[in-house]
């Protein structure tokens, strides 16, 4: 079986026997599914050349890599209908490197080949000093470059603000006024004859 990387057009030939010979498709209406773990997958379009359907599976239609299987289900003139399988196809796999294998009998699956050749060059002719190079950021149209103040950088810094130390000094003092309320509302209470 071969293994075929999923996001690739898939052109499938599939030779059709009844009994060792070969299948006469005349007169018949045929229907085509392929099917990977629990989805089944119409063909709708196919061509029948003597014994031979083929199809192409799209690439834009690939949503699942695994084994897929075919079924081709042949309605006679008759009524009569005799559905076949032909197990493991071929298998979608999610990566380049996965790619392997080779066609099963009176199986032909093409794909374009294509391979990659990525070079990383290491060292080079590049700089590392900063000064030394072009094309240098910038923060609201003020190139980067030298040692930039904030007001230079059109960015402006909040100097109201309140440090975690004060932050906590007013908590306590919100908490030390809320008991000082209870308190004279106890007193209060008191001096108005309720019971507290």
């Amino acid at each position: 079986m071969k293994k075929i990387r999923i996001n690739n057009d898939i052109d499938v030939a599939v030779s059709v026997y009844r009994d060792g010979s070969v299948e006469d498709f005349t007169d018949k209406t045929l229907s085509l599914y392929m099917q990977v773990g629990s989805v089944k997958i119409k063909v709708t379009t196919f061509t029948v050349t003597d014994n031979v359907v083929s199809f192409r599976y799209p690439a834009l239609s690939q949503k699942h890599t695994g084994v897929y299987s075919l079924t081709i289900q042949v309605a006679e003139s008759d009524g009569d209908v005799n559905t076949v399988d032909k197990c493991d196809i071929f298998q979608l796999v999610a990566k380049s490197c996965d790619v392997s294998g080779t066609d099963d009998v009176n199986i032909v699956t093409s794909t374009v080949t294509l391979s990659a050749d990525i070079a990383i060059e290491a060292g080079g002719s590049g700089t590392t000093d900063y000064t030394g190079l072009t094309n240098k950021p910038s923060i609201n149209g003020v190139t980067l470059a030298g040692n930039k103040t904030s007001e230079e950088l059109g960015i402006s810094v909040p100097t109201d603000y309140v440090t975690s130390a004060q932050l906590k000094t007013v908590e306590q003092s919100i908490t030390d006024l809320a008991a000082e309320v209870g308190s004279i509302s106890e007193i209060l209470d008191t001096i108005n004859g309720e019971e507290v």
